[in-house]
């Protein structure tokens, strides 16, 4: 995946490097850097690829406690007609981070996403206001081409000193996106007292395959469109400043959902925080997730929330993973995975992940397979 860049800035010796790293970890230093300068690079790329909590994002990087971080947003390596697709529709940008220290007292949180015009660059951006106990949304407004405040709200729990935090992003359509701190969404009120609207969507049509009359169209509510002047048809970069006690720790991307590093031992808290930042509608009567969801404004759907043998484990074949731009059309993946951690197996989803279209995934697993897990599983059933 040598498509995927990220441009890394330096500072060592008085001498400041802009360096790009691929996802290979391959590094082009200009020839002026001293030695000692390089050595700081490989540290930072180690930090960079450790292996994390996600499957199958386009990157899911480590960033050690940074105030400061662009990513630059790949262009897709699929056929022209379909690049601002899968470049910009239904993919997460899923930041990580924690308050060291009091973020009661100058600590905010900036995250901005950008496209590459030199006259209106701004898609959208949010601020997280520790102190005030605040967020807010700021666009370009497609009328009067100039960056507006866009929305304001009370955050739902106050930022902690020791706890951890996310911020997501979730596009959806060059103008429509979502905006979640944790389990809250950060838009509301968009049009008419209400931030949805009902439209009647022809699945199979908009996916270029036969429509099938009684069976493929749908009403269904959706996000408003946002004032926009600037969709997210033209990102190129997305960017995160943090100040006081707020620090980033790691950004996973893509067509897919990732969850806390922390979790990774426990399937079913990692299930439950992706559902708690789901797009299911909370009313909805779903054992064990009662009040769970954010409807319209979630960031993913719960059917790619992992899949746990208990309370503990994680089921070694896991099917329902987020497709992704080299899906088949209307499929799924499978993938093998630990069954204590969660992450595919050997951290090569290239030989362990397979399209999974109407069920017919033929991986085994066998290799993931932890007999003593499932008998333990069996025995507290019993």
């Amino acid at each position: 995946k040598q498509w995927y860049q990220r441009r890394v800035a330096i500072t060592a010796g008085g001498v400041r490097c802009s360096c790009i790293v691929s996802c290979t970890c391959s590094i082009n230093v200009v020839s002026a850097v001293v030695e000692s300068m390089l050595a700081v690079v490989l540290g930072i790329l180690a930090t960079f690829h450790a292996p994390t909590s996600a499957i199958k994002c386009y990157n899911d990087t480590n960033l050690d406690n940074l105030q400061d971080y662009e990513l630059e947003i790949p262009h897709s390596s699929t056929p022209e007609e379909y690049k601002s697709y899968w470049r910009n529709w239904h993919n997460n940008y899923i930041l990580f981070g924690k308050f060291d220290g009091d973020p009661t007292v100058g600590t905010t949180i900036e995250v901005g996403y950008y496209a590459n015009s030199s006259a209106i660059s701004l898609i959208s951006r949010v601020v997280v206001d520790c102190e005030a106990n605040t967020w807010t949304s700021y666009l370009v407004n497609n009328v009067s081409l100039v960056e507006v405040l866009y929305q304001t709200g009370e955050l739902n729990t106050s930022c902690t000193e020791g706890e951890r935090f996310d911020l997501w992003l979730h596009t959806m359509q060059p103008l429509m996106i979502n905006w979640l701190y944790g389990d809250q969404y950060m838009q509301y009120n968009i049009t008419d007292e209400t931030s949805t609207e009902n439209f009647l969507r022809n699945h199979r049509n908009n996916r270029h395959e036969p429509y099938v009359p009684g069976r493929d169209a749908k009403w269904r509510n959706r996000t408003v469109p946002l004032p926009a002047a600037t969709g997210t048809d033209l990102a190129t970069r997305y960017t995160v400043h943090t100040t006081g006690a707020a620090y980033v720790t790691r950004l996973a991307f893509g067509e897919c959902v990732a969850w806390p590093d922390h979790m990774s031992s426990n399937c079913s808290a990692a299930a439950a925080w992706i559902v708690q930042r789901s797009g299911r509608d909370p009313k909805d009567p779903l054992p064990g997730y009662n009040g769970y969801g954010m409807k319209e404004f979630g960031a993913a759907d719960i059917a790619f929330a992992p899949k746990c043998v208990n309370d503990i484990y994680y089921n070694n074949l896991q099917t329902m993973i987020h497709p992704d731009e080299f899906s088949v059309i209307g499929s799924t993946w499978c993938c093998c995975v630990g069954m204590l951690t969660g992450k595919v197996y050997q951290d090569d989803p290239d030989k362990w992940c397979q399209t999974n279209k109407h069920g017919s995934c033929k991986l085994k697993c066998m290799e993931t397979y932890q007999h003593s897990l499932w008998q333990e599983t069996s025995d507290t059933e019993q």
